[in-house]
């Protein structure tokens, strides 16, 4: 008996840890991407036709994707893996010079919001690392490990997420799904309930998950588990008035 191929749409597969639920029960082939930039790459060099897209990327490729439903990733307060990384506290460092992930716009421009709208600090921001800087910004499984072997260089941590919580009392919405306007509307509902299904998968079996990621990570299961559960997928009222919020304050500073 023939296998059933798989069905003709090509979706971005991120290989971040938070991102595993949504791939539980997708049949769909998978195009890697090392980090959400590269995604966002793909969908505009037409390499993918869906994937869960960098929030900012999200509003850039309108014209030509569209949401999946209300799938994405929000988190309300701590994100775990959105990490800027300092050698003191940000009371101390009026002036800083910060190396900046360049995996994802979104974790950069939420840097850039709160610490010259909360925290009213200076920044001269670089991508990549220096040894004379101030701090760092991590996200992913790099800021993960980071925060596990606790730094020496860079003790202080602060969770862009939980800070954005606490200026705006509003979850932090960090990727949408997307998919193509052409892709055939049947297609783009068969993602949709994979996606589903997927989510439904993961709440069902979040132990079993979380143990078979631990082997993967090196993370302890219950560590796994308390960090996925940081997250939500369905994007619900908070987290879009939270884009909304959000947008508008990046148009407010490119304005300035």
């Amino acid at each position: 008996m023939k296998k059933n191929k798989k069905q003709a749409l090509r979706v971005g597969w991120l290989s971040y840890l938070n991102t595993v639920p949504f791939y539980t029960a997708l049949d769909f082939e998978k195009v890697p991407a090392p980090n959400p930039r590269a995604l966002t790459r793909f969908a505009i060099h037409d390499k993918i036709d869906a994937g869960p897209v960098s929030l900012v990327d999200s509003w850039k490729l309108v014209t030509i994707f569209e949401p999946v439903k209300d799938f994405g990733i929000s988190v309300y307060k701590q994100a775990k893996s959105v990490i800027l990384f300092a050698r003191k506290p940000l009371v101390d460092l009026p002036h800083m010079k910060i190396g900046v992930t360049d995996e994802t716009a979104t974790s950069v421009h939420l840097l850039n919001v709160l610490l010259t709208n909360k925290f009213q600090i200076k920044m001269h921001l670089h991508e990549g690392s220096a040894e004379d800087d101030d701090a760092q910004l991590l996200i992913g499984d790099k800021a993960l490990k980071m925060s596990k072997e606790e730094s020496i260089q860079f003790p202080f941590k602060i969770d862009l997420a939980e800070e954005w919580y606490k200026w705006k009392n509003l979850p932090f919405v960090f990727a949408r799904w997307m998919v193509k306007k052409s892709i055939n509307p049947s297609l783009k509902k068969r993602l949709a309930d994979q996606l589903e299904n997927s989510l439904i998968h993961y709440e069902n079996n979040m132990q079993s998950m979380a143990e078979t990621q631990s082997m993967q990570t090196g993370f302890h299961p219950r560590e796994v588990a308390d960090y996925l559960n940081c997250f939500s997928y369905r994007l619900d009222h908070n987290a879009k008035i939270a884009e909304k919020v959000f947008n508008a304050m990046i148009i407010e500073s490119l304005s300035k």
